[in-house]
């Protein structure tokens, strides 16, 4: 609904701003200074690349960030040479474009300029002059190719074996500024492949005259701020705002929805303090993922004996593939290969599909290459090292219900991570992406570990030189384009580990306990009062509490805080030492008594987290808590939060309002405040910080309506009066405990 209201609205003044332009082409010929340009002018360069030499790579920062800052894209040597070769084709075209340019007086580019004047006396009194001004920026990526597939089956026709299809793909980026007159601004900024509504924008301003009454107009993207320290305003709206004046009265209208949420953060001494509230179905959803069903169902056992873990395994190699959306192209062909995946490789128990030639090989019950006969069907029977060729080559099984989307998944060119992009549990046999995957990503995976002195391998590792640098990989699949309770891969997914937002975090300033909302009492408690657990505290009923501060194995009513098991310090993320916590092991600790229906919450497990959501009546479990993270620089603070809105972060110390620039910087991409005084770093005094962060997924809207007066006496004295009012509407009829939509007036 946004995207096309943002069409609508666009489509409707480029009618106006044209219907203008007719109007002066009837009424004058063309002036001979209305050359239009494909591109505006090149910014001056605004980014610093700094080489190092630890990881052979290039670091990309903002000028002047080098020492403090945190660069905003990391090349390695291959990718960085593939876009030094790019930007210098990219610059000759536009030279040689701005040379064809200056010899063409009556033709313009695709995207030109506009610029016309109109000879009227209205047009010039309503919009302060008479020049219309229209600049188009942006670029069109149109990809063409033809795709041949032959299909040797027998039973088709010669004639219809090969099928040969057009493939066209095409993006685009739009950026319009100009003015119409004097009083009219334009500036629009339209990705119809944008992600997120902030990532679109678009903001149409009329400024009035010194003497009108209606000195500003904006709608679209706008922001309130507010002058008083009591109120905060906002800045991330959409929708309209007017300032008003009459005599010494100032009134500012607002009428918009809300496209952010105000938070604070206190600091003192380097360290930020943090409270936290986690609801149950709030588990981080595609980003931690069991290598194979084996470490799954060894998960509890080896940590039965905790802090020690017993698996005996250790992983020693590991290479991670997933779905190039980048599209970036590397030299080197370890970073990008044609990969195929298989959901039941190296599994010698939980095969999903039971075709006899995928049967588990007798005496194998550890993940490996020959745990079933799969590995040796693919590189033997069917010739898979050809990509082009997979989907013939698996054509006679797809009538066995052996499909791709399902069985297996083939990407071409798929990415390597890197190791700065997951963690690697190598005991437990899990890894965690540092950013979850979208819906339809594919992850794969090949690695080695050792077992009681053995080594078992698990699909094919791209350096072990087994297949050519141009032959396909054959490696495990982890998660697919489809992915769904009713398959194997749905467990592979973790669904016990939980993000505080909150990093490098100390045990002795750490607080966490689990909550259950009692509909009888009408408030949280720690404990069910009911069944074998009655008034038994939660946090040891689902084993985060095991030992007590000495180490000895007596629960303390404390969180165990033990890094890599039950905490990663590092990345604040809180990890269950069970599989279901809230579901199947909730459930045994009731031990057959029929008082489990009542709160065991397996819907959270054994469905798609949109389902489970709307079993309100089951999720009334909470961790909540109190943590304290240490800066990850001098002076540098981790606001919990990307795409801050600019210009919301207000900073004070002790009282005072810091000045940005001057006392403190924020880089409003990555969510970041370095404060850059050190007198404020040194004198250890509290310092608080007020910011408004864009929200990635409006799942409610938000009205918020308001008005902001000031009657100016004089220079020394005025007086001013705020007041706002927001409501949220509600996302279904069926609201979830804690997840009320709110409806406030503040003045």
């Amino acid at each position: 609904m946004f995207k096309q209201s943002i069409r609508q609205i666009f489509r409707f003044f480029l009618i106006i701003t044209f219907a203008f332009a007719g109007n002066a082409v009837l009424a004058q010929s063309r002036s001979a200074d209305s050359t239009a340009t494909l591109l505006l002018p090149k910014p001056e360069d605004e980014e610093t690349v700094v080489y190092d030499p630890d990881t052979n790579s290039y670091l990309y920062y903002k000028k002047g960030e080098e020492k403090t800052g945190i660069p905003f894209k990391i090349l390695s040597k291959e990718e960085y040479d593939k876009e030094t070769i790019v930007k210098a084709m990219s610059d000759s075209w536009l030279k040689r474009r701005e040379e064809s340019a200056g010899k063409t007086d009556s033709r313009g580019g695709l995207l030109p300029s506009f610029r016309r004047s109109v000879n009227n006396r209205t047009f010039e009194k309503v919009f302060g002059g008479s020049d219309i001004v229209v600049n188009f920026n942006g670029k069109v990526d149109v990809r063409l190719g033809v795709r041949s597939t032959r299909i040797n089956n027998p039973l088709t026709p010669p004639p219809y074996r090969t099928t040969i299809s057009p493939n066209f793909e095409a993006t685009y980026q739009l950026n319009l500024t100009g003015n119409i007159g004097e009083r009219i601004k334009l500036n629009f900024t339209f990705d119809p492949n944008s992600t997120f509504d902030f990532e679109t924008n678009l903001n149409i301003g009329y400024k009035g005259g010194e003497d009108d009454i209606l000195q500003n107009l904006e709608l679209g993207n706008i922001s309130m701020p507010i002058s008083n320290s009591l109120i905060m305003g906002s800045r991330s709206l959409f929708g309209g705002r007017a300032d008003l004046r009459i005599g010494k009265l100032d009134i500012t209208l607002l009428a918009s929805q809300q496209r952010g949420q105000s938070k604070t953060i206190d600091v003192k001494g380097g360290a930020q303090s943090r409270e936290f509230e986690i609801a149950a179905d709030e588990y981080r959803a595609n980003q931690h993922f069991f290598l194979s069903h084996y470490f799954r169902d060894n998960y509890e056992r080896a940590l039965s004996q905790r802090p020690l873990i017993t698996s005996g395994i250790n992983v020693t190699k590991i290479e991670v593939w997933v779905t190039n959306r980048t599209n970036s192209i590397s030299e080197s062909n370890n970073n990008h290969r044609n990969i195929v995946a298989f959901m039941d490789l190296a599994e010698p128990s939980k095969i999903f599909n039971n075709l006899p030639e995928f049967a588990s090989t007798p005496g194998q019950s550890y993940p490996s290459n020959n745990a079933n006969g799969l590995y040796q069907e693919m590189t033997g029977r069917y010739n898979l090292r050809n990509f082009s060729q997979i989907a013939a080559a698996l054509q006679p099984l797809s009538g066995r219900n052996f499909t791709s989307g399902k069985d297996y998944e083939k990407l071409e060119r798929a990415r390597r991570l890197p190791p700065s992009e997951f963690t690697l549990n190598s005991q437990l046999g899990f890894i965690s992406l540092s950013m979850p995957l979208r819906e339809d990503e594919v992850l794969a995976v090949a690695y080695e570990y050792t077992l009681n002195g053995r080594t078992f391998k698990v699909g094919e590792i791209s350096t072990s030189g087994t297949t050519g640098s141009d032959s396909t990989l054959i490696l495990k699949l982890i998660k697919g384009t489809i992915l769904t309770p009713h398959l194997p891969t749905w467990k592979l997914m973790m669904k016990n580990i939980y993000s505080l937002n909150a990093y490098l975090l100390k045990p002795e300033n750490f607080e966490l306990n689990i909550f259950y909302e009692d509909s009888e009492l009408g408030t949280a408690v720690p404990y069910i009062s009911e069944g074998p657990i009655d008034k038994q505290p939660l946090i040891s009923v689902l084993n985060l509490d095991k030992v007590n501060l000495n180490g000895d194995a007596y629960p303390d009513g404390v969180f165990d805080f033990v890094q890599g098991i039950t905490i990663d310090s590092d990345k604040g993320m809180i990890i269950f030492p069970v599989l279901e916590p809230f579901g199947r092991f909730l459930e045994s600790q009731f031990k057959g008594n029929p008082a489990s229906s009542k709160y065991v919450y397996k819907e959270l497990y054994d469905s798609t987290l949109i389902k489970a959501k709307e079993i309100a009546e089951k999720n009334k479990f909470y961790l909540r808590g109190f943590c304290e993270t240490s800066s990850q620089g001098q002076g540098e603070i981790d606001l919990g939060a990307t795409n801050v809105a600019e210009g919301s972060v207000v900073v004070t110390a002790g009282g005072t309002t810091l000045m940005e620039g001057i006392d403190y910087k924020v880089n409003y991409m990555i969510g970041t405040v370095t404060i850059i005084n050190p007198g404020y770093l040194n004198s250890n005094v509290p310092i608080s910080i007020k910011l408004e962060n864009r929200e990635m997924y409006n799942m409610q809207t938000k009205t918020m309506l308001g008005v902001d007066t000031e009657y100016k006496f004089n220079e020394k004295f005025l007086i001013g009066g705020t007041m706002l009012y927001l409501n949220e509407k509600p996302m279904t009829q069926k609201i979830a405990y804690g997840e009320e939509p709110i409806s406030n007036a503040i003045w």
